[in-house]
């Protein structure tokens, strides 16, 4: 691990440390991971500016809220313990909507096409 990485490691652990509520400070974690993945999948989407992660799970728990609004019939909340004991990786489950919410903030911006791809078609 290089220097730039172990400081970018423990600033990420510092700030996970000041989330109080251990539920949240997950959610935090598993949106870091699935931002991770997306990135590392597709190197050409970038974030254009900050990434706050707080509004992304805020958005992740409204797309969660409509889904159960949906299908259960149930009112939105501002209480977030069901979102928090969704299991993440089945289908509607928290990945899903960290996800969907991840790839929307990430189309919001410009796509960078290196033309030096061997797959870019012109």
């Amino acid at each position: 691990m290089t220097l730039s990485e172990m400081n970018f490691a423990l600033l990420v652990e510092r700030m996970l440390g000041r989330i109080a509520q251990p539920e949240y400070r997950q959610i935090m974690v598993e949106m870091l991971m699935v931002l991770s993945t997306i990135l590392y999948r597709n190197p050409e989407l970038e974030f254009q500016g900050c990434v706050e992660l707080d509004k992304l799970v805020q958005e992740s728990f409204q797309y969660f809220q409509q889904d159960q609004s949906q299908s259960h019939g149930q009112e939105k909340q501002d209480d977030m313990t069901a979102f928090f004991n969704t299991p993440a990786g089945v289908q509607h489950g928290t990945t899903s909507y960290l996800a969907k919410a991840a790839v929307n903030r990430l189309l919001q911006g410009n796509v960078n096409i290196d033309q030096n791809e061997p797959c870019t078609v012109s």
